[in-house]
């Protein structure tokens, strides 16, 4: 059974308010709005409704993973609200960043610890992490586009550099 059963990860299509949330988050005000207060938002709400939804999820209609990774310099623990991506029997994960200048810092730390908690509402797997290849990262990238459409905007603007893409597997399945 891959990461994206076990996690019971689904998505189902944002509303008519979840689409706009969506375009507005897209745009250069609204990505620099949100780049700001997500992260913190998801977290309190992911908490306070026992990890059964996220601001995110609410608001833009995008399921939300809490991905506990070790600090890259620190080794504390880090976790991070994040949109996945299905992919095969795993899950992807984009360092768009809102497509600003810089890679995120949990890109950082799943690139040095090659290994990542993944918590969905309730549910929390032990999940082995890799880079995907530049032809897996434009398959994801389709992908991502048809679940997200920012994606392709966040790609463009962030053209002055390479966007990290992460695939994520159960840690058992390559025991």
């Amino acid at each position: 059974m891959g990461l994206i059963d076990r996690l019971d990860y689904t998505h189902t299509p944002p509303n008519l308010l979840q689409r706009w949330m969506q375009a507005l988050a897209v745009t250069p005000a609204g990505s620099a709005l949100l780049s700001r207060i997500l992260r913190p938002m998801d977290r309190l709400v992911n908490r306070v409704s026992k990890h059964h939804t996220s601001t995110t999820s609410l608001l833009a209609g995008l399921p939300i993973l809490m991905v506990t990774t070790t600090g890259a310099r620190t080794g504390n623990p880090r976790t991070v609200p994040l949109i996945g991506i299905p992919y095969r029997s795993g899950i992807a994960l984009i360092a768009s960043n809102f497509g600003k200048e810089r890679t995120p810092g949990w890109a950082y730390n799943l690139s040095a610890s090659n290994t990542a908690e993944v918590t969905h509402r309730t549910r929390t797997v032990r999940s082995v992490v890799r880079r995907a290849s530049e032809a897996e990262a434009d398959e994801i990238f389709e992908t991502a586009e048809d679940f997200y459409a920012g994606w392709a905007v966040y790609r463009k603007r962030a053209g002055h550099r390479t966007i990290r893409v992460f695939v994520l597997h159960a840690a058992d399945e390559f025991v």
